[in-house]
Formats: structure tokens, C-alpha cells, sequence
């Protein structure tokens, strides 16, 4: 249990390697309790995100439950520092306070529309391929059969496959088009719906590659993907401060409708 929640504070951390996403994301795929950990690991980060905190404190406060509230957020916030009992923590957060926040939150969101799940399928669609060649280095044409496989696979809407060879391009260390790389591995895990990994490959791309702008607009779209509404609030604002950002019009309508689906 401690070693399965090293792995999964690393990576969404951002501290793991290629080669460490790429074995984490393999694993991900066969253990369900691991899966059932990421889960709950997500939901437990997103509770205390966005206020939640001080709504949940606020919330048992109310209840008579001050101490108690004391108790727990603290608890919760220390979190790595009881490493060995996390899970426990966690759920214990999740059951007795996440019930009663969720409860309370699913009665004024009711009527909120869109889901952000529709809203991320009204915006994503899969970016075509923009081809990356060599200029004039010659260390990677034993890689390049392999490149031009994920890129056809990629096109081939085969995300699964274009995915594994994107993967071990990555962990070759002569190969170059990192950035590139990354970004058409991010949109296979949000095809695959797996949205954090998406997230953490997007991450990857250089702020002086070609396609850093839309890595951060799919960034956005990820935290869409995965629920995550003040991760993808944050995102889409900051792209709306950006005056050259090709997606700020599509950013502002995002937030617009998120402002207006949370105020009914």
C-alpha cells in the first residue's frame, strides 16, 4: 500500500521520468487495485482543491462538529506524513465528509448545464498530424521507421498502438522530438480516456515547441475530461489573458458557460 501510494503521489507530481510514467501507465492498465487507489487519490485531492476545505470545515462546523473538522482536515492535510495509513485517511475523508459536500453541491448543480463531460465533447476533436522531420541530424534514422509508425497508427485513430510506440521513442534518449512526442502521446491517453496521464505528457512539451499552445488547450480539455473544474477554470483563464493564443475566443466561451451552468 505505501509503495503503491509513492508511485501515485510521484506521478501526479510530475516527478517521474518517461521511462516511469511509461511502466506506471502499464501497470495502471492490469491492476484494478491500484486503479481503485488512483481513484480514490484523485477524489480525495479534489475534495480538499477549490475551496473545499473551508466549505467542509464550514459544513461540519455547522453541524457541531468543530473539533472533529479540526481533526480531520489536519489529518488530511499531513497526509504524507502517516504515508502508511493514507488509504484509510482518505476514505475515512471521502465517507464522512465527501457525502455530505457532494449531497449539498449535487442539489444547487442539478440543473447545471452542460456537464463538463458534454462540454469537453463539444470542444475536443483529435488535432491532425503536423510532421516533425530531422533537420539535418542523422543520429535518429534508426528511429525513424518507429516514428513513422506511431504517426500513422496516430492518424489511423489507433491510439492504443500509436500510443506504445510513442512511449518507446521517449525512453530512447537520442531521440529529439520530445515535444512533439509528448503531445501526440497526451491526446492517445485523453482518446483512451485516461486524462491525468494526458495532463502529465502535455506537461512535457517545451513552452518553445510549435505546439505548446495547444498543449495547454488540451490541458484544459484533460481537466474537463477528469471532472476537475477549477483545474480546467485556471487553464482556460489563463489562456484568455493571452492576447495571441489561437484558442482564447473557444477559452472565454468555456468559462462562460461554466460560470453561467454553476450560478442556476
Amino acid at each position: 500500500m505505501e509503495n503503491n501510494f509513492d508511485h501515485i503521489e510521484r506521478f501526479f507530481s510530475g516527478a517521474m521520468n518517461q521511462e516511469e510514467i511509461a511502466e506506471f501507465e502499464k501497470r495502471r492498465s492490469v491492476d484494478e487495485e491500484l486503479a481503485k487507489e488512483i481513484l480514490l487519490y484523485r477524489q480525495t485531492n479534489e475534495l480538499v482543491r477549490a475551496s473545499a476545505r473551508k466549505r467542509m470545515k464550514q459544513h461540519l462546523d455547522d453541524m457541531g462538529n468543530k473539533e472533529f473538522a479540526n481533526t480531520m482536515i489536519e489529518t488530511y492535510m499531513r497526509y504524507h506524513l502517516v504515508k502508511k495509513y493514507w488509504f484509510a485517511i482518505a476514505a475515512s475523508i471521502l465517507v464522512v465528509i465527501g457525502l455530505s459536500y457532494f449531497a449539498y453541491h449535487s442539489i444547487h448543480a442539478k440543473n447545471s448545464s452542460p456537464a463538463l463531460a458534454e462540454l469537453f465533447d463539444a470542444y475536443y476533436e483529435v488535432p491532425a498530424v503536423v510532421l516533425v522531420t530531422s533537420r539535418g541530424d542523422h543520429t535518429e534514422d534508426a528511429l525513424a521507421p518507429v516514428w513513422n509508425s506511431a504517426l500513422q497508427k496516430y492518424s489511423e485513430n489507433r491510439f492504443e498502438d500509436a500510443s506504445e510506440d510513442f512511449r518507446l521513442l521517449l525512453q530512447n534518449s537520442a531521440f529529439s522530438h520530445t515535444s512533439a512526442a509528448n503531445f501526440y502521446l497526451g491526446i492517445c491517453y485523453l482518446s483512451m480516456n485516461l486524462p491525468d496521464s494526458a495532463v502529465s505528457c502535455f506537461n512535457y512539451v517545451s513552452p518553445a515547441s510549435a505546439l505548446s499552445q495547444d498543449a495547454t488547450w488540451y490541458i484544459g480539455l484533460s481537466y474537463l475530461k477528469a471532472g476537475n473544474l477549477p483545474g480546467a477554470t485556471e487553464v482556460f483563464d489563463n489562456i484568455t489573458k493571452l492576447q495571441k493564443h489561437y484558442k482564447k475566443d473557444h477559452a472565454e466561451e468555456i468559462l462562460l458557460i461554466i460560470s453561467k451552468s454553476t450560478q442556476k
